[in-house]
Parts: C-alpha cells; structure tokens; sequence
C-alpha cells in the first residue's frame, strides 16, 4: 500500500531534507507533479513559464518547502549521426513481449516517454513513499501495510500476550488429547465436557483468532492492497446476498424465551422486535455494512447515508433490548452489568492490546456499551417488574438533556480522553475527537428504542388482558391498524429517501441525521411486521450472521480489510505469483477471497460461542474475576513501565 502525500506531510517530509529529480522528460514530469501537491495553482503558473526550457535547474519552493529538477545533459546532447529510412518490406523479429509491462499499457502516452495523468500521481506517490516514510508518521504504525517504511515489532505487552495465548492454545491441545484418550464416546461430545476443559477451549479459540489477526495484519507474511470504490460489485453482491437471505426466509419455530430475549405476551405470529427478527435485522445490516467497507463507498453519499442508518437501527435494538429486558425482569444488579460489559468489550479490548490499537476503533461495542450504561441509569427501578410511564418519561427526558450537556463540553471531554493512553496507566488509546464523532451522530435513537420498548409492553400487557374475552374485536382492530399504519410506513420511508437526496455531502446530512433517523427505523418495523406472515417469519441466513454480528465486525478490520481497515487483506497464493496473465489473476483472486470469508466467518462465530463460554464463567467467579483482572492490569503496568525504563 502507498500512503496518499497531501501539502501538510510533503512540507514536513521536506523540511528535514531536499528532493532532487535528476533525468529527462519523466523525471521533469514526476518533478511537477509533486510540485502540483505542494501548491496546484503555483505549480501551473510556474510550468507553464519554463514549459520550454531544457537547460539548468528548476526550483519550486511552497511554504518552507522545496524540489528541485536537473536536466540529464544526456539527453539533450548527442554525437550520433542520423540515418535516413529505407522501405522495408516482409522483415521479420523474433516476438519479445514485455512481460513486466503487461497490462499497465494506460502507463505511457503514445509517445511512450510521458506518463499519462492518471499514472502521474501514483508514480509520485511511490517516490513520496520511498523518501518520506520513514520521516513522516504513518497510519497504524504497527501495520506492515505500507512500503518503504520501517519494520516496527511487537512491544512487550503485544509479546506477552502472544505468549500467554500461544500457551493456551498447547495447553488447550495438550488437554484435547488427553481427554479423548481416556474418556469415552459420549463423555467425547463437547457440550458434555467438565466446565474447565470448556472454558480452555473457548480461551484457546479466542488466542487462535487474535494470533491471526495479528499474522495477518501485523507481518509482512500476507499482502495489503489499496481500497478500490467499486459500487457495481458493492450492487451485484448486496443483490446475492439478499438473494440467499430469501431462499432462507422460512417461518420461525416456538422458542423458549430467555431471560436476554424481548417480553411478549402476545400469539408468536404478532410478535414484533422478537429476538429472531432482531438477529435477522442485525445479520442482513451486518453483511451491507462489510461490504460498504470493502468496497470503500464511504464518499458515495447515498451509501453513506443508507450505513449511518443501519447503524442508527442497531443502536435502536440496543435501547430497545435493553430497556424490554431491565422492565420485565427488575434484574438491574451488577452482575447483569458485568455480564454485557464482559460479553461485549472482552473481544476488542484484547484487540486494541494486541494489534496496538485505539479503544474506540471497533466502535461498534464502544458505543453498544456506553448506551447501555445510560440506558441501565435512566430507565427507574420498581419493586415488581414493570414501570411506571411518568416517572419513566421524566427519567428519559432529564438523560437526554444531559447527554446533550455532555456532547456540548467535548472541547474538556476530548483531551482529557486523548491523555488517557499518554497518562502510564496501562490503557488503551482513545480518539476523543472520533468517539464524540460517533456518539453524536445517533444521540436520540435509544431514547426513541426505549420509549418505543415501554410503549410495546404497555400494549403487550392490555392486549394479554383482553385477548381471551374480545378475540375476535383485537384481531379486527389489528388488521385495520395495520391496513393504516402501513401505507403511512411506506411514505414516510418515501419522503426520507427524498430528503436524504437533497444534501450535496454528507457533512450536512450529519447534522440532520440524529434527528431524522428514527422515523424510517420506525416504518420499517412496521413494515417488517404488516402481515402475520411476515411477523411468524424469518430468514435463517441473516439470523445466523446477526448471531455473531459483533465479531464480525470487529475481525472485519484485520482478517477482511488491512491496515486498521484503510486498505485490503491478500493472502498472496502461491499460484498467483507463478501466472501472470489476467485472467489467472482474476480466478485466483476470486479464490482467495473465498478463503479468506470462510475463514472469516468461522472465526466470528467460533469466537462468539467462546465468549459467551468465557463471560458466563467469569461472571460466575463474582468477585475473584475482579480481582483477576486487577492483577492482571497491575501486571501490565508493572511490565510496561520496566520495558520503558530499559528501553
């Protein structure tokens, strides 16, 4: 991958040291183009007054900084006499192609000295690259991504954590084997294993996923290629992929409702925001926003705003979940808190360690976590499950002004989280700037989610109530709420596709979009939910995906994309590098991505299962969890500061 070189890095790249094109009309030609990104319009004022001149040395100099082109006497001398031509007729060569110029024919004019203008940039880029990297920081420095710029190892706690995984993982091995041999077939099955072999194996499961993630995205052992937009391939795979979602589009069998799941009264048919509809909804949102990252559409503003609102829906279940959960069980003790928090962050956290990354970049359970922590504060503790809806509302009300009072003091929240990594306590990095960024930009959706939760138990309750006495009266009530309610969903979904193209970027769209979002999250509910069919339904393929919607979001960024998610993940077959035609490249392209999916989708899942396994026990301990991981903190400080102090 080449680091893209604006005006603000070229000048501090050039402030330590003098660039020099020495050559002919290429060199003249990188010369002025990298002139062209210091300053454009003196770069095109200056060219054009020495277009002609082939002699000396030219300077360009811009904000401190400067480039300097020297003709090559070369060519511009010769003592060669020149022959004159003779018609030739039938002559014949021996066939010589290229090899090393195959397919970069848009390289070169038709002179085939001048580089065309969209190879310009990119070959400047490569000389920025060589000479600037290693004075200029670059993004995700302990990626491997980017060329010509120094290896960086893994720090002491990234080595010990390695090495406490890898030992888990032969201890785990070691285990397996053991227990196979001595025990018998039934005792074989996993889900029968003693629970200390269980949790081995989920933490082993969870080492074997970050040491990939770390192989993959931390060495050189993989390629990292570019993001390309490509919004045709972002179509015809959203168009395959919701294809197969409807070939498993069934109806949904009688669950035994958990104490995480939604409360409901009411016939299975009329459920609405069941959690196999919710696992549907993530697992479909999950699957767009992959591919609208990999295919880098972040400055196609109708995608952009079609992501920011499964986001805004995501963070709607959140609040919707939650606040179902808290007011039909009254369970608001901290266990219930340490048990999300673990499940949720345990994942990312161990990421954010290892692979030397920000907190905040898997933002996904950042936000997951501080909203159900507000939800936990707002929603009012009853003696009975239940709530009351006045004491409620004025809890929502007070908690949404104080999170607006909260976004607007990020001018002292924001250093004071950005010093959080830079203070020796042995915490990950935080960008208060981009956390502010994406808790802002869905800062009323939960609330909508939490009112809508109480609202629908209310409902829940007075329709358990009257069912048995006025069956025949609710179901005719039902049907004709719905014959309104649906039309009216539709044009509201209607009029936010109108006013989403009325933006010209999508800076504006942002400062409207924490107010207008939940209105199509809300229509689309009731759309999903307009006939009984579709209520009793859903597809197998997205629940199963929503299942381990977290995870894959989080692997996304090392084991799919590279680099912290700016560029693309390339296991680099061996067979890609011994054909070099096209076409070959283009099969063998398309088979490593179906490797790297597979593997990708195994891991999220393997891994959601095991951390489900690991937060139930630790959450069992009580007490000694805490204690454990007091220790293990005071460990990594102790660690990290002895390695400072050496270093």
């Amino acid at each position: 991958m080449l680091q893209p070189y604006d005006s603000t890095k070229l000048e501090s790249c050039l402030s330590v040291q003098h660039l020099i094109f020495f050559g002919g009309a290429k060199a003249r030609q990188l010369f002025w183009t990298v002139a062209a990104k210091l300053d454009r319009h003196q770069a095109q004022n200056a060219s054009q007054g020495l277009e002609n001149s082939l002699e000396g040395a030219t300077t360009f100099k811009s904000a401190g900084a400067g480039i300097i082109h020297v003709w090559d006497p070369a060519f511009n001398s010769t003592r060669h006499a020149l022959l004159g031509t003779r018609p030739t007729d039938n002559d014949e060569a021996p066939a010589d192609y290229p090899w090393m110029m195959d397919d970069i024919h848009f390289f070169f004019d038709e002179d085939g000295v001048h580089l065309t203008d969209e190879a310009a940039p990119f070959h400047a880029d490569l000389v920025l690259n060589y000479f600037c990297n290693k004075f200029v920081g670059v993004p995700s420095k302990f990626s491997q991504a980017y060329c010509c710029a120094p290896y960086v190892g893994p720090n002491v706690v990234q080595k010990m954590l390695l090495f406490m995984g890898s030992c888990g993982i032969v201890h785990h091995l070691l285990s397996l084997f053991v227990c196979r041999r001595h025990a018998t077939s039934h005792e074989n099955d996993w889900l029968s294993f003693p629970e200390t072999p269980r949790v081995a194996g989920a933490i082993a499961t969870i080492s074997v996923a970050v040491l990939y993630c770390f192989v993959a995205d931390r060495t050189a052992l993989f390629d990292k290629a570019p993001k390309l937009l490509e919004l045709g391939k972002f179509m015809c795979f959203t168009g395959l992929a919701l294809l197969a979602g409807l070939v498993t589009f069934k109806p949904s069998q009688a669950q035994h409702e958990t104490a995480d799941d939604c409360m409901t009264a009411l016939p299975n048919y009329r459920r609405v925001l069941s959690r196999q509809q919710t696992e549907e909804w993530k697992g479909w949102m999950q699957i767009v926003i992959l591919l609208y990252h990999y295919f880098g559409l972040s400055k196609v503003l109708w995608v952009y705003q079609f992501v920011r609102l499964l986001v805004a829906s995501y963070l709607f279940m959140t609040g919707f979940g939650h606040t179902a959960y808290f007011i039909t069980t009254n369970d608001f003790t901290f266990r219930r808190v340490a048990s999300v928090l673990l499940r949720t962050n345990l994942l990312n956290i161990l990421l954010a360690f290892v692979m030397g990354t920000r907190y905040d970049l898997y933002y996904f359970p950042v936000l997951t976590s501080l909203w159900f922590l507000i939800v936990w504060a707002t929603v009012p503790r009853t003696v009975a499950p239940g709530v009351d809806m006045h004491w409620f509302l004025r809890r929502t009300v007070i908690s949404a002004t104080l999170v607006r009072l909260i976004l607007g003091a990020n001018n002292i929240i924001e250093p004071a989280l950005n010093a959080l990594g830079s203070l020796g306590l042995g915490l990950p990095e935080i960008d208060g700037r981009e956390l502010f960024f994406r808790f802002g930009l869905d800062a009323y959706i939960v609330f909508v989610g939490m009112i809508t939760a109480v609202l629908y138990a209310r409902y829940d309750t007075w329709h358990g109530l009257q069912s048995h006495k006025t069956a025949g009266t609710l179901i005719h009530w039902s049907q004709l709420a719905s014959r309104l309610t649906t039309p009216g969903a539709a044009s509201v979904m209607l009029a936010y596709l109108i006013f989403c193209g009325a933006f010209p970027d999508k800076f504006r769209y942002n400062e409207w979009h924490p107010f207008v979002s939940p209105l199509p999250v809300l229509a689309f509910i009731v759309l999903r939910n307009s006939t009984r069919k579709l209520s009793a339904s859903h597809s197998r393929l997205f629940a199963w995906f929503g299942r381990c919607s977290l995870e894959t979001f989080v692997f996304q960024y090392h084991t799919l994309l590279a680099a912290d998610s700016r560029g693309l993940l390339r296991p680099r077959l061996a067979a890609c590098k011994l054909i070099g035609r096209q076409t070959c490249r283009g099969v063998f392209e398309m088979l490593e991505t179906a490797i790297m999916v597979a593997v990708f989708l195994w891991m999220s899942a393997a891994t959601a299962n095991a951390l489900s396994i690991i937060t139930k026990s630790l959450v069992g301990l009580g007490a000694k969890a805490l204690v454990a991981f007091v220790g293990l903190w005071i460990l990594n400080l102790a660690w990290s500061s002895s390695a400072a102090g050496t270093a």
